[in-house]
């Protein structure tokens, strides 16, 4: 049973050691200027959605008083 144990946990050490450098070699997984194109790109379709539901609403609220 100790020794079940103790082959378990080398593995997971091993497994865990093995996944914890791949991902340290990697650098080009996160690129800060596709980024910030990515965050206005979205800041835009958020500002456009803002807009157009603040006109529907609008005109909702027109439509219910008079």
């Amino acid at each position: 049973m100790r020794r079940f144990f103790a082959v378990l946990i080398l593995v997971l050490n091993i497994g865990l050691l093995s996944w914890s450098l791949a991902q340290g070699t990697r650098n080009d997984l996160f690129d800060q200027r596709k980024v910030d194109q990515e965050l206005e790109i979205m800041k835009g379709i958020l500002g456009t959605t803002w807009t157009l539901q603040s006109a529907i609403s609008s005109i909702n609220r027109r439509r219910v008083k008079g």
